[in-house]
């Protein structure tokens, strides 16, 4: 399923996508890489959930994931390697999750 709200959430996180149709998720719950990883039953969620780090996403404006290049451009941790469908960037800190999110919205959009 292809985002295309600016705004999105699910369980155990967020996205967001940009004018241009790329979307970054952050995800800190349960069965994520993350500081909450193990923390909890996913049948029971906490009513609040916060984290220090989380998992990330990006995908393009045709919902292809770009996690794997954006992660390697900026000299992050990616777990998955540019074969794989999905890559996804493990226990990412809150800046460097900005440091995307600065990187990703700059991308033109295409012609």
């Amino acid at each position: 399923m292809k985002v295309t709200k600016h705004f999105s959430r699910f369980e155990n996180g967020f996205a967001i996508v940009f004018d241009n149709g790329w979307l970054v998720d952050a995800a800190f719950g349960t069965e994520n890489y993350c500081q909450n990883g193990r923390t909890y039953n996913i049948s029971s969620p906490p009513d609040m959930l916060e984290s220090e780090d989380c998992e990330t996403c990006i995908t393009d404006d045709e919902g292809k994931d770009r996690t794997y290049e954006i992660g390697h451009c900026l000299g992050l941790r990616v777990d998955g390697n540019k074969n794989d469908p999905i890559s996804v960037l493990p226990y990412l800190h809150f800046n460097d999750w900005l440091r995307i999110v600065d990187y990703v919205k700059k991308i033109p959009p295409r012609k």
